[in-house]
Order: C-alpha cells, then structure tokens, then sequence
C-alpha cells in the first residue's frame, strides 16, 4: 500500500522542481506491479527520470511522455548512490562494491566503468562547489 502514496509523493516532489508556479500534479508514471523504485532522481534539463529499483535495475523514463526509455541491468549490484550530470547528458551511478559506471544520455550508452575499494556515496559523485573548493554533498 506504500507504493502508490509513495509514487504520488516522488512526481509531486519532482514536479514541484521543474516548476516554479508551486506544488501540483502534471504527469504521473505508471509502474509494472513487479517495479519498486527505491530512490529517483531528475535531470537537470528535465528530460528524463531515473529511478533506482529493487530488482537492482536502473530505469529511465522519458519525463514528456511518462514512457519507459531505458533499463539499465546492473548485474545484481546495489547502487547506492546516482546523479546526472549538470547538463543532462551523463548519468553515473555508484554502488556498494565501489562500482561507478557513467552512461551517456539520451542513448544510455556506457561511456566510462570503474571500481574503487569502498563504495561510492551520493556526494563521491558530485563536483566541487567553484566558490568553496570542497566537494559538494548535493545527492541525487
């Protein structure tokens, strides 16, 4: 029963960010009854929405039309952690083992795939604030 208040409360809260006229629903994205979405995250350009779900897939939706885009199988690794790029045009991901892929957007090709030794938190994957020089901890 979570599922959709909880669904409800993600588009709201997207919606609410790409618009400045306040909090209403614009469009909402139906799910498959076998996806949960564990976190998601818009890009900046508000074209698509990620969303990390349970299965241990990343899923892209086209935010115009709601539609399903992308689905990024990532091997049964637990992300942790996902931000776009400030223009929209990357998406990297993190995970548990210290895993960090960067897709190329919108054809969600795989541009760069490395490993670390711990894994890789949200502001890991942000990048330094030019008036403070410290990296920031915005997350997804």
């Amino acid at each position: 029963m979570w599922r959709a208040p909880a669904a409800i409360a993600v588009v709201l809260l997207l919606v609410s960010l790409l618009s400045a006229e306040g909090l209403h629903l614009e469009k909402t994205i139906a799910l498959p009854a076998d996806v949960v979405v564990r976190y998601a995250a818009i890009s900046p350009t508000g074209t698509f929405v990620a969303g990390v779900c349970r299965d241990q897939k990343l899923r892209l939706w086209d935010l115009s039309s709601g539609s399903l885009s992308q689905i990024l199988d990532l091997a049964g690794e637990k992300l942790i952690s996902m931000r776009f790029s400030d223009d929209g045009r990357l998406l990297a991901a993190g995970g548990g083992s210290g895993r960090v892929r960067i897709w190329e957007l919108p054809s969600a090709s795989l541009k760069l795939e490395f490993s670390g030794t711990s894994q890789v938190r949200a502001g890991d994957l942000s990048r330094p604030h030019a008036d403070s020089g410290r990296t920031a901890r915005r997350g997804c």
